[in-house]
């Protein structure tokens, strides 16, 4: 539970470019829990036709309850498929998640052995899931993406929400969580929990930014919310 609630942190706008040139996206986003500020979270994401890297940054909490977070993923990517190498997140208070895709790939031989196969980290999957199912998709909201949380495997599964929005270019979806097949998560823990994220689609360049994201924890209700956003082409 306390992991997924820091994972929302890396709930950030990702971009998509099938161009060349490398696109570099900077967004801040404020965290807030019952509408007190509690931190700040930075993404860094960089995307070419054929690779991509995503960077995170928060410094959550409260003066005596301070956590501060890094992580950084990283892989390749054909279109909207998304294949990740390495993966790193690491907590002020000591705990730490890796993994190597590329190593499970290399001792699996490429077989069906390989239980990574098709899995990504919560940076590659939030990056998956801010290119939408298609790029002509004119919204996000059905998709579903695979993560590996703390060794177990979860589906995350975006739909349209019923929430009506007042600004047009706003999209709203749900996201709900299940186990995988063979996952040794909590079935009845993940179905407890739902996050609700606002999306914004840009035209130029063609990417998806996360305005927000809302999501319930034992604390109240915790809420990331854009404040700054700059997209730059790479030399």
């Amino acid at each position: 539970m306390r992991r997924l609630a820091y994972a929302s942190i890396l709930a950030v706008s990702a971009s998509f470019s099938a161009q060349a040139q490398p696109e570099l996206l900077v967004s801040r986003y404020a965290v807030n829990l019952g509408g007190v500020r509690m931190g700040e979270a930075v993404l860094h994401a960089t995307i070419d036709a054929k690779h991509y890297k995503v960077e995170i940054s928060a410094d959550v909490g409260t003066l005596l309850n301070n956590t501060k977070v890094q992580g950084e993923a990283s892989g390749s990517r054909a279109g909207h498929k998304l294949t990740p190498e390495r993966y790193k997140l690491t907590m002020s208070d000591g705990q730490e998640s890796s993994v190597d895709f590329t190593a499970a790939a290399s001792a699996a031989g490429g077989n069906a052995k390989n239980a990574l196969k098709g899995v990504l980290d919560p940076l590659s999957a939030l990056l998956s899931a801010s290119m939408g199912p298609s790029p002509a998709a004119a919204t996000p909201c059905d998709k579903v993406v695979t993560v590996l949380m703390s060794r177990a495997k979860i589906d995350a599964s975006l739909s349209a929400s019923e929430q009506q929005q007042q600004d047009p270019r706003i999209v709203s979806c749900r996201v709900n969580f299940a186990p995988s097949a063979n996952s040794t998560a909590n079935g009845a823990q993940l179905q407890k929990i739902q996050w609700d994220v606002y999306f914004q689609k840009l035209a130029k360049p063609q990417l998806w930014l996360v305005e927000q994201v809302s999501l319930p924890t034992d604390l109240g209700t915790v809420t990331i919310v854009r404040t700054q956003t700059a997209v730059s082409s790479g030399s």
